[in-house]
């Protein structure tokens, strides 16, 4: 999970960095806003 994180925010800042914003559009970027027992839970699984 962390591998894709950083994965993540380097392909984002890349992008912002030289205005192609197509990977933005495929992809959208939000909090998460679960309550934490709803995450714990589903990590149990």
């Amino acid at each position: 999970m962390e591998y894709l994180t950083d994965r993540l925010i380097f392909e984002t800042r890349k992008n912002i960095i030289s205005s192609e914003l197509e990977f933005l559009n495929c992809y959208a970027l939000m909090e998460a806003t679960a309550k934490d027992y709803v995450r714990e839970a589903q990590i149990l699984r």
